[in-house]
């Protein structure tokens, strides 16, 4: 699993050079002692401006905390499931629908990092502003929305611009 995180942050430095030197967190959702909340119920990925201090944690166990930077957690297994499914017993299909499904979801989360570009402030509390960054996680997958939102929800003319950019 390594070596797929080291070749998709390798093509995401590619795709929006502005990360430049800055520490990009890419994370699987199955990776060994990562929180639960961070699993991707329900989801292919996701990001936010304040995920790696939601992570650093974690990071920090696993020995590749780095400072502050864009994260993104990918649910690479569900991707891999869902590649394999759809292929119907053809190993090869499987691997490039597997391939190509995850550098799409890479590549729609990169939109996110960018349209709001990622927070490298100094915390003063940095313990603190962990702990909450994981409540605001944990509340996001253990409780039902009083409403669904439509899933174009978040994704405006701003992300669809970065995206078909990035694709580009």
């Amino acid at each position: 699993m390594m070596k797929l995180l080291e070749a998709l942050e390798t093509l995401a430095r590619q795709v929006v050079p502005d990360i430049g030197n800055t520490p990009l967190y890419l994370v699987a959702a199955s990776e060994p002692g990562l929180p639960v909340e961070y699993r991707c119920y329900g989801c292919r990925a996701f990001t936010s401006t304040w995920l790696d201090v939601g992570l650093s944690a974690w990071l920090k166990d696993q020995g590749r905390w780095q400072g502050r930077g864009p994260a993104i957690v990918v649910n690479a297994a569900a991707l891999r499931t869902e590649a394999a499914t759809d292929a119907d017993g053809d190993e090869d299909f499987a691997d490039m629908l597997f391939r190509d499904r995850l550098t799409a979801v890479l590549v729609h989360e990169l939109g996110h990092v960018v349209e709001a570009p990622f927070d490298l402030t100094a915390l003063e509390n940095f313990d603190q502003a962990t702990t909450e960054a994981t409540a605001v996680v944990h509340e996001w997958v253990t409780t039902d929305p009083p409403t669904r939102q439509a899933p174009w929800h978040g994704h405006g003319a701003d992300w669809l611009r970065l995206v078909i950019h990035t694709q580009h």
